[in-house]
């Protein structure tokens, strides 16, 4: 009988190991996940990235460009381009967010429906297209002549954007007396019909 008091005493004492250890193992483990947790280093934050035009308007105010904010809107930035011998230019800078694009526009060109001649007209935009670095001429559905160039918004770093910024400026700036005349008169300056042949 001691034998089997003996047993069943050796049972309960491993039990009770058994019971014990595994308290001692979740103790350990849970403690263990806690101070894991302490010691693991905190996930890095999302950037919280600047959108296309508040990253224009940084751009502008380090080149020093001004920013007509009476004309501007929350996707939208005015500026006014000035050059003390040719004049001055506005150009409207949109970013259109679902195709992640930044639109340049210039305007006050004219309108094609007062041209006394529409062939040369057209045919000297065509050939200013085919002659300025960037961008190009169009006339919208009222036949206002604009000036355009399209960016991929995550390529407008500092300097690509004074470079569209400057060359839109001046194209513009030395195309619009040539298209203002072609307008009025159906004719370029003498000197000037080789910068569109």
């Amino acid at each position: 009988m001691e034998g089997i008091r003996f047993m069943g005493t050796a049972r309960k004492l491993a039990l009770v190991l058994l019971l014990a250890s595994g308290l001692c193992s979740n103790t350990v483990s849970a403690a263990q996940t806690q101070s894991d947790a302490q010691n693991k280093p905190e996930q890095p934050r999302p950037i919280k990235r600047a959108s296309p035009i508040d990253t224009i308007r940084k751009h502008m105010q380090r080149l020093g460009y001004s920013i007509d904010e009476s004309k501007s809107k929350a996707d939208m930035i005015v500026s006014n381009y000035a050059d003390r011998k040719k004049g001055k230019v506005s150009i409207a800078m949109v970013y259109d967010k679902r195709k992640e694009v930044v639109r340049f526009y210039i305007y006050n060109f004219g309108n094609v429906n007062k041209a006394t001649d529409l062939d040369a007209l057209n045919k000297y935009l065509l050939l200013a297209n085919d002659a300025i670095i960037i961008g190009g001429f169009f006339v919208d559905k009222e036949g206002d002549i604009g000036y355009k160039y399209v960016s991929a918004a995550s390529q407008l770093s500092l300097g690509s954007f004074e470079v569209i910024y400057v060359t839109m400026a001046g194209a513009a700036l030395d195309r619009r007396p040539e298209i203002r005349k072609l307008i009025e008169t159906g004719k370029i300056e003498e000197g000037r019909q080789d910068k569109t042949s």
